[in-house]
């Protein structure tokens, strides 16, 4: 559980991120697109534990990101998105912790992120992006996905 100067806990927690791939996945890690349309992700719900090389295509018309970030236990997405509108601190915590790959408009990402996904750890797929200084950001509209490995 990660924990803010007072105390108060945070949604998200630490992901092991082992490495930022090329074009080629080692044997035994499981390959997985996840396509970015304009506000939304599309992917699998569940995945097997393990390492899992994540590729990201945006099939949208503006810029993208998918951040990934594990949740803590019973965490759900209404508490990441309301915790996310009242504690900016919150927001700064889960860059560091997290892997992301960015594509422009009809871009597939050149490299894989490589995550090793924990049995029963539920993950959350978001796009913190913003179409302009002071529209809402993309997950807020709808752009988050949770993955739960099994």
């Amino acid at each position: 559980m990660i924990k803010a100067a007072l105390s108060t806990p945070h949604a998200l927690m630490v992901v092991t991120v082992v490495s930022l791939l090329g074009c080629a996945t080692p044997p035994g890690v499981r390959e997985v697109t996840i396509r970015a349309h304009d506000y939304a992700f599309e992917g699998p719900d569940s995945l097997p534990a393990g390492p899992v090389a994540f590729g990201f295509i945006n099939a949208g018309m503006v810029p993208h990101e998918m951040v990934i970030a594990g949740l803590r236990p019973g965490a759900t997405l209404a508490e990441v998105l309301r915790r996310d509108q009242a504690d900016s601190t919150w927001r700064h915590l889960r860059y560091p912790a997290s892997g992301l790959l960015t594509a422009d408009s009809g871009v597939t990402t050149p490299g894989r992120l490589l995550v090793n996904l924990e049995a029963g750890r539920t993950y959350l797929l978001l796009c913190n992006f913003q179409d302009s200084d002071t529209s809402t950001v993309h997950f807020h509209k709808g752009m988050a996905r949770l993955i739960r490995a099994y």
